[in-house]
């Protein structure tokens, strides 16, 4: 997720300095390579949810604890609250 973040701002100062030379309009591979590049971000979202998901239960993902022998037996809700 990182790596296409840094990946883009790089992509994004390419395409600065294209335009100060004056050949951003003329260059072909720069146009295709921000067209493939519009994929990226949608990319690092899901590969950044599914990492984070992965390392919130580790011990789930492997098989080795169930998610509800899990939980904590201090760990309580408290009730919810009644309104008059």
């Amino acid at each position: 997720m990182v790596g296409v973040g840094f990946g883009l701002i790089g992509l994004g100062a390419l395409g600065a300095w294209l335009l100060y030379r004056r050949r951003l309009y003329e260059t072909a591979w720069f146009h295709r390579f921000a067209l493939l590049a519009l994929a990226l971000p949608f990319l690092a979202n899901i590969t950044g949810w599914v990492v984070t998901e992965i390392g919130r239960q580790p011990w789930t993902v492997y098989g080795v604890l169930l998610t509800r022998d899990s939980v904590s037996p201090a760990v309580w809700a408290p009730p919810p609250c009644s309104s008059p």
